[in-house]
């Protein structure tokens, strides 16, 4: 089981430019990024990609990218979250411009695969929710991402947001009925 101090032990040994550290830290989380991956892709009704892949993109995202200066398992965690989030519109986008490919020009099976029918669209009406509700309340987005996509518990989302748990609670629930109203609206359109 992970234990917070452990990882982030790892996490500024890492810091440090400590290589064997990160990837201490992999084998220590991998199995929490996969059940956070596999929950993301429960809910996509083509299964397109794998929760293996998401969570190497996502490791292979943080191994290119600046390291910044973690500040505790659960920072760790929300940047994750928001990486998943990322890639995952990356992954919509990239099947939503595959749908409109010319029918003319397919000519093998596998070309085919590529339009099949998907469920890009209902993530991508999400993205843009939460990119709206980041313009009007940008730490209910923060809450839904470290709750939504990071999997942390409201007591982990308060420490990284340093607030209180019941804030969290009320802006997770407002955050969540604002998301609601605003895909349904979208849906409707």
């Amino acid at each position: 089981m992970e234990k917070s101090q452990n990882i982030t032990g790892l996490l500024q040994d890492w810091n440090a430019g400590n290589q064997k550290a990160l990837e201490k830290l992999f084998e220590v989380i991998q199995v929490r990024m996969r059940k956070l991956a596999s929950s993301y892709l429960r809910q996509e009704q083509a299964k397109s990609m794998q929760s293996s892949d998401l969570v190497n993109e996502a490791y292979f995202a943080l191994l290119n990218g600046k390291i910044p200066d973690w500040e505790n398992r659960a920072h760790f965690f929300g940047i994750v979250a928001r990486l998943m989030r990322q890639i995952l519109v990356q992954h919509a986008r990239k099947r939503a411009a595959q749908k409109r490919v010319d029918p003319e020009k397919l000519t093998t099976a596998e070309d085919y695969q590529l339009v099949a029918p998907t469920q890009p669209a209902e993530f991508l009406l999400l993205e843009d929710a939460l990119e709206l509700l980041e313009s009007v309340d940008p730490r209910q987005c923060r809450i839904v991402e470290l709750r939504y996509f990071g999997g942390l518990s409201v007591r982990e989302t308060a420490v990284a947001l340093d607030c209180s748990e019941s804030t969290v609670t009320r802006e997770w629930r407002l955050a969540r009925a604002w998301l609601y109203r605003e895909l349904k609206t979208r849906s409707e359109r």
